[in-house]
């Protein structure tokens, strides 16, 4: 897989759609991309969901599923910063690239990974489905989705040589 911080047009670069990198067999690897959810950030061994509810990492009785999209951390102003979901720190923006299938193609990506949330995940697989696989519009899909749950803020900046955490819709 692709690192999700890599611009489209880069991925394209390192395993081109004219010339993929093959398999000492000679199949052509297929390029996969991080194209939903919350961006992983970094691991801990320590979970910090149970130590915000002041429990022990070995007794916390999976206090986790009250929060299953995580903990969100704001900046001092007030902005959406972290998400701390068990031992992971998370963006608290989810990247979404479900309108950037023709720059996805283009690059020679040929497999999405798409993280799943808590609520609305059916759509967000329907949607990305019906425009990567069926050719339908992209546009006011996204938007729905705060109606059936799907978090946000949306951010799609790395695809686009912008900062991570930005969102420009197509």
């Amino acid at each position: 897989m692709a690192p999700l911080e890599l611009a489209l047009d880069a991925i394209g670069r390192v395993n081109p759609v004219d010339d993929p990198v093959r398999t000492p067999q000679g199949q052509a690897i297929s390029t996969e991309a991080w194209v939903f959810g919350r961006m992983p950030l970094a691991f801990s061994a320590r979970c910090f969901t149970a130590r915000h509810h002041h429990l022990a990492k070995d007794d916390c009785s999976y206090r986790c599923l009250a929060d299953p999209d995580g903990l969100l951390l704001s900046s001092t102003e007030g902005q959406p910063f972290l998400v701390l979901n068990g031992t992971q720190t998370q963006s608290a923006a989810v990247h979404n690239l479900l309108g950037d299938g023709p720059a996805l193609r283009a690059a020679g990506v040929g497999r999405l990974r798409l993280s799943p949330c808590a609520q609305g995940f059916v759509q967000v697989l329907q949607d990305f489905d019906a425009v990567m696989n069926a050719g339908a519009a992209a546009a006011d899909r996204a938007a729905a989705w705060a109606g059936c749950g799907v978090p946000g803020p949306f951010s799609n900046g790395y695809a686009r040589h912008r900062p991570g955490v930005s969102w420009s819709p197509t």
